[in-house]
């Protein structure tokens, strides 16, 4: 029986490939601890858009921003009155990230054995998109931002993380706290104006005939964070318990309640080597695709250096995201080790930002979105 050569299995069909990257593009997407939170329309928690063909370095995205005028009243005439959609813009800089798994040193006589390095390539491969495209998004919500809220054991609330001390954890009247703020927007302590947060929608089904909605932050919280809320009464009296049915309306996995028909709660484990998620004052510095770090969460410290979990509260438009659909993938079978081992490898265009708009003209200036997170808000607490 002849030896097969990597060059000999290689797949070398475009369509085949095809396949193959929208394979890895799926199921990185479904693993995400964003999965359901992503789409192309302006409710989105995150606003995706397709640069499959282009692959700008820079490519600039943008929101509506709420129309507010007096409009006219009675028969005046509109003529002269028109006002433009006002659009909120952000450059966001994306890059092209790849990366390759080599087989073995195991000369491979069967047909069989490729086709088992090649289900195992793609299942790393996909794997990797996963934890590379979550760091970014994880690491960017996190980092600088400008809407704070700390809410300390007694009820005290405030902008300063180093106020928190021991026993200041997550708790109901912290997510009370997030969501009046979130709902209504606020003043912090310098007396700077933080605009309201515009929630998200969920189709809740059908009532007597007519399509309702749900308007519903989405709130995602560290291990610790979990942990402490579980053990408050008054979050448990207030959590309505989600059935599979209801869970299967929202779009995301992994809710551990709909707290007071407002918020609902998302345990995404907290920041370690091994994988994403909630960041705390210790996580160490992430270099984005860009190069660019992304840290300085000691900012979020306690008083006295307490580690804290910086979780958080999500509305519409929290980022943006440009990417290619499709990953280009290869199979190269001819130049690595004389051609005796395959090397299969993957990239894309991606880019990911928190959304907040810097305004260039006086007019978006003096919106009061202009350097503003948008749809984020950290919602720090001590982790003990």
């Amino acid at each position: 029986m002849p030896v097969l050569t990597a060059d000999a299995f290689a797949s070398k069909d475009p369509k085949e490939n095809l396949e193959h990257g929208k394979d890895i593009m799926i199921a990185a997407t479904r693993s995400s601890a964003f999965a359901g939170l992503m789409g192309s329309d302006e409710n989105s928690i995150i606003k995706t858009q397709n640069e499959t063909h282009s692959k700008a370095a820079i490519v600039t995205m943008s929101l509506l921003a709420p129309l507010r005028t007096l409009g006219v009243r009675g028969n005046e005439n509109l003529n002269g009155l028109s006002n433009k959609l006002k659009r909120l813009f952000m450059d966001v800089k994306g890059n092209v990230v790849g990366e390759d798994i080599i087989s073995d040193n195991t000369k491979k006589l069967e047909r069989s054995s490729w086709m088992n390095f090649r289900r195992d390539a793609k299942n790393g491969l996909k794997e990797w998109l996963k934890w590379i495209m979550d760091c970014e998004r994880f690491s960017k919500l996190s980092y600088d931002c400008t809407k704070i809220t700390c809410v300390k054991a007694n009820g005290t609330v405030s902008d300063t993380p180093s106020s928190l001390v021991a026993g200041d954890v997550m708790s109901a009247l912290a997510l009370d706290a997030a969501y009046d703020r979130a709902k209504n927007g606020y003043t912090d302590s310098v007396g700077k104006r933080h605009p309201k947060m515009k929630p998200h929608k969920v189709e809740a089904g059908i009532v007597k005939g007519v399509k309702t909605d749900i308007e519903i932050f989405v709130m995602m919280v560290g291990g610790a964070s979990a942990q402490n809320l579980a053990n408050d009464p008054l979050f448990e009296q207030k959590r309505l318990g989600l059935s599979d049915v209801d869970r299967e309306k929202l779009p995301f996995a992994g809710g551990i309640g709909l707290y007071d028909q407002k918020i609902v709660v998302v345990d995404k484990g907290t920041w370690n080597e091994e994988d994403a998620g909630i960041v705390t004052s210790a996580t160490p510095d992430w270099i984005d695709i860009n190069g660019q770090t992304i840290g300085n969460f000691a900012q979020y410290a306690g008083a006295a250096g307490i580690e804290t979990e910086v979780n958080l509260m999500l509305g519409a438009g929290a980022g943006v995201q440009p990417f290619q659909a499709i990953p280009d993938y290869e199979e190269d079978g001819k130049t690595i080790d004389s051609g005796r081992k395959l090397r299969i490898f993957a990239d894309l265009f991606f880019g990911f930002e928190k959304f907040r708009p810097k305004g260039k003209t006086a007019d978006e200036i003096a919106l009061s979105w202009h350097d503003e997170d948008y749809g984020v808000q950290a919602v720090v607490a001590t982790i003990k």
